[in-house]
Order: structure tokens, then sequence, then C-alpha cells
């Protein structure tokens, strides 16, 4: 005979058995001296380990449902949906479902949802992908993928990727992209891509791409390229590109730049080139053929290498240019205010204020140097070589160099207003310098022979013109035109080539000179302590204008001394 067990049945717990007899008429059989009902009783205790289920035959089917709580009204209920097959955890008070906690689905591929479970949205094949808390969250076909928390994020097209958190993110099209928090960051057709935390950041076909945090940045089309934080950043069509903070900075086809920090910056269509810091500073122009790089914008303001600069550096100051209609390489400007250097080669600038070291269509304008000061111009015009031209300080001094002629190693030491020029002629322009001084001029303008080796040393207003090998020392107003020749003083004019001109010349010592030319002496005093001689022949003829006082005695051969009116002679 078989029994049925009581609906509960608990381990160490008395379960009571009561075996009843029924006569043929179904009714209970009694003990007609007792007049009670015959039973047999006995109570049973089930002790030992839990119950375990060794088989594979047992089914909870249909409307089945395990509760674990105080009651099948409090607690949390475990129960199988046949329409989505799935198991359902479901929390349960008064009788009452208040939330399914968890899902497992069969359907769609298997998938796991968590959080508020209700408010999710699940499309196509979800193979391996769960969604494991928070709310109003969409997996679409994205196979092991998941949603951890936040609120309204997305999942479409995309495999083995993962939002971790925040609200309204969104991986579209990817493969193995993360999203860790923020807010309405989005990661579209990227593979590998990263996005931290932050605002309104946008990765998109970029694939190893990151942005780390931050608001409004942009990565397009820029594979292994990287925004580490800062507001409305870009990088467009720039591989292996960076920003590292800032604001409004951009790097647009040019492959390994980078910006760090700083306020609308822009690199574009120039490799390998970098801005540090400062403000509104480019690198590139736009809608360029070609792209340059390897250059730098170290800070400051305004500072821009916008017509194809290579290996050229730009450290600090505002409104500074290197620039030109060819390529132009090497060159730096180091701080200042609306310095420039265009079209030429290895040249610099140090500082200082509107100072400019420019070129022309031709090339070969190499290596020149301003160190400082104001106002300062190498300016090499239309020739067809200029190489190695200093000004190293001072103001509005200029070396310049037009047409066809050859300015190289030149140099303006300080001083103001000072120039070294050559124009028109194909004459050779080397090797001259200006140290100091006021309004100093070499100039090559009337020579066509060439003006190489000239030197003035300070002083105002003097000038050297078509000479070679010549010097002017200090002084004011003084003009040389002929080679080989020197003045020392004020108002001097050479005349002649291989002459010294001095205005006074006072000597302490010993003068020795094979010759000694005098036009005019209006008034003049010798003394000596030892003897005079004139002449060196007894043909020479020694003429004295006015009275000769002879304080001795005079000697001689062939002697004659005459008066005016033919008397008294002597002989």
């Amino acid at each position: 005979q078989s029994f049925r067990l009581p609906r509960d049945l608990r381990r160490d717990t008395n379960t009571d058995f009561r075996l009843r007899f029924l006569n043929s008429d179904m009714q209970y059989v009694q003990n007609l001296n007792e007049n009670k009902i015959i039973e047999i009783t006995s109570s049973l205790m089930i002790s030992g380990s839990p119950i375990i289920i060794e088989k594979g035959d047992n089914l909870v089917t249909g409307s089945g449902t395990l509760v674990f709580g105080k009651s099948l009204d409090e607690g949390i209920k475990l129960e199988y949906v046949d329409d989505d097959e799935s198991l359902k955890m479901t929390h349960v008070k008064g009788g009452v479902n208040q939330k399914v906690l968890q899902e497992f689905r069969g359907t769609k591929g298997g998938v796991q949802l968590g959080g508020d479970v209700a408010g999710h949205t699940t499309k196509g094949d979800l193979s391996g992908s769960a969604i494991l808390g928070g709310k109003a969250h969409e997996l679409q076909d994205s196979t092991g993928s998941a949603i951890l928390s936040g609120e309204g994020n997305v999942m479409s097209g995309s495999e083995l990727s993962s939002i971790i958190s925040g609200e309204n993110n969104q991986i579209i099209g990817s493969t193995r992209a993360i999203v860790v928090g923020g807010s309405t960051n989005q990661i579209t057709s990227s593979n590998d891509a990263y996005i931290g935390t932050g605002t309104t950041n946008y990765v998109s076909k970029s694939d190893g791409a990151a942005i780390i945090t931050g608001t409004t940045n942009l990565i397009n089309i820029s594979d292994a390229a990287i925004i580490a934080s800062g507001d409305q950043n870009t990088i467009v069509g720039s591989n292996y590109a960076g920003i590292l903070g800032g604001e409004q900075n951009v790097v647009s086809a040019s492959r390994v730049a980078s910006i760090l920090g700083g306020e609308r910056n822009e690199i574009l269509l120039d490799r390998y080139s970098s801005i540090v810091g400062g403000e509104g500073n480019t690198i590139g122009r736009k809608n360029s053929v070609t792209g340059y790089g390897w250059n730098f914008i170290g800070g400051g303001q305004s500072n821009g290498m916008v017509r194809g600069e290579r290996y050229s550096v730009i450290c600090g100051g505002y409104h500074n240019r290197i620039s030109g209609s060819a390529t132009t390489y090497y060159n730096s400007i180091v701080g200042g205010y609306d310095n420039e250097i265009e079209d030429a080669i290895g040249s610099v600038i140090c500082g200082g204020f509107e100072n400019t070291i420019s070129g022309s269509t031709n090339r070969n304008h190499d290596y020149h140097f301003i160190g400082a000061g104001k106002g300062n111009l190498i300016s090499m015009g239309d020739g067809l070589l200029s190489e190695h031209n200093s000004i190293v300080a001072g103001e509005n001094n200029q070396i310049k160099s037009n047409k066809d002629n050859y300015t190289i190693n030149n140099i303006i030491g300080a001083g103001e207003g000072n120039i070294i020029r050559g124009i028109l002629g194909v004459s050779q322009y080397r090797w001259n310098g200006i140290f100091c001084g006021y309004l100093n001029k070499i100039d090559g303008s009337d020579a066509d022979a060439g003006t190489d080796g000239n030197f003035i040393g300070g002083g105002y207003s003097n000038l050297i013109s078509g000479s070679d090998w010549s010097a002017i020392l200090g002084g004011y107003n003084n003009t040389l035109k002929h080679d080989n020749s020197f003045i020392v003083g004020s108002n001097l004019t050479s005349t002649a080539p291989n002459t010294t001109y001095v205005e006074n010349l006072n000597v302490a010592g010993q003068l020795t000179t094979l010759q000694i030319t005098s036009s005019i002496i209006s008034s003049s005093v010798l003394y000596s302590s030892g003897s005079n001689i004139f002449g060196d022949a007894s043909t020479d003829t020694h003429t004295f204008n006015g009275d000769v006082s002879v304080s001795g005695d005079i000697t001689g051969s062939n002697l004659l001394i005459t008066s005016s009116a033919a008397t008294n002679v002597v002989q």
C-alpha cells in the first residue's frame, strides 16, 4: 500500500501518520466498545543530511515555483516562464510581485538580465551577453557583451564590449570597446576603443583610440589616438595623435602629432609635430595638399607655422610666425612678440619685438640669427644665396640683399638703425660687420665688384660704400669708399685706397714712417732733444716762408744767404 506524503516535510521535526479503515459503505470503522474510529498512529522524524537530488529526472514545470523566505508571500520567488524560456528571480511581498531581480533567458542566444529587468529592452542575438544592473538599458544584436549598471545605456551590434556605468552611454558596431562611466559618451564602429568617463565624448571609426575623461571631445578616423582630458578637443584623421588636456584644441590629418594642454591650439596636416600649452597656436594649414612635420610650439599665444615648415621651433611669445611659400627648415623663434621667419633655413630669432628674417621665392636663405631687440631685419630679397648673417641685438638694424647679390656671413652686433645692404648688380656681399652705434651703414648698392670684409665699430651715421676690407672706428659722419682703407675720427671721407684717415693724432710714443705728406700746415712747433736732418742729398731744396730765427751758428758748404732786395749777400 502507498501513502501520500504531506505538503510540508521538514527535517528534525515529527510528522504524524494515521491509518484508518473503511467499511463497505466507505465509512470509518469504529470500535463499538469505545465508540471511537479505529486508527493506527505513528510519528516519523527525518534527520541527518539535507535532501540531495541525485538524478536528472526531477522537474519543476507549469506554474511550479520555489520561494525562499518567511512564507510563500514574503521572500524571493524562483520561477520558470515558458514564453521566454526564462528563469526569473522575483521579490515577493504581501503576496505581490515587487520586482524581477534577475532573469536568465534561454532565447536570443542566452542572456542574463539584472537591475530593473522589466525596464530593459533586448533584441536580436545576445549570446553570452548580460545586463547586470541599472535600469532602462538596451541590449541589441550584441554577443559576449555586458552593461553592468547605470541608466539608459545602449549596446548595439557589438561584440565583447562593456558599458560599466554611467547614463545614456552607447557602444554601436564595435568590438572589444569599453565605456567606464560618464554621460552621453559614444563609441561607434571602433575596435578596442575606450572612453573612461566625462560627458558627450565620441569615438568613431578609430581602432585603439581612447578618451580618458573630459567633455565634448571627439576622435574620428584616428587609430590609436588619445584625448586625456579637457573640453571640446578634436582629433580627426590623425593616427597615433594625442591631446593631453586643454580646451578646443584640434589635431587634423597629422600623424603622431600631439597637443599638451592649452586652448584653441591647432595642428593641421603636419605630422610628428607638437604644441605644448599656450593659446591660439597653429602648426600647419588648412586645405594643404602636402603634409610636413616635426615642428614644435612651446606655449605662448597666436604663434604659427602655417606654410609647410619642417623641424622648426617656436618657444613661447606672442604672434610669432615661421612661414614661407616654400618649405622652411630648422628654424627657431624663442620668445618675443610678432617675430617672423619666412622661407629661411636654419634661422633663429631669440626674443625681442617685430624682428624678421625673410626670404624670397628663390632658395638658399640659410642659417641666420637675430638675438633680440626690436624691429631688426635680415631680408634676402631675390638672391640665390644668403647664408650665416646675424643681428645680435639692438633696434631697427638691417642686413638686406636684393636681386642677384650674395649675402654671406655678415653681422650687426647691436645698436640702432644700422644697415648692411647689398642691392642690384651681381656683386658678392660677405664678411661685413657693424658693432653698436647708430645709423651706421655698409652699403653695396653702388658696387659692381663686391662689398667684402668691411667693419664699422660704433659711432653715428658712418658709411662704407662699395669698399672691400675697410673699416671705420667710431666717430660720426664718416664716409669710406675705397678698398683697404681705415677711418678714425669724425667728418672724414676717403679719397684713395690703402689709406688711413685720422681726424687728430696724438702719439705718446715713437712715430716711425717712410713718408709724411702735408698739404697745409697752419701752425707747427717742433721740439727735439737731438739733431734733425732735412733731405738726403745735396740737390734737395728746403723752402721756408717767413722769418727764420737761428740762435746758434749756421755752417755749410756753398752757403748762400740773400735778401729780397738782393743786398747783404753772404757766401
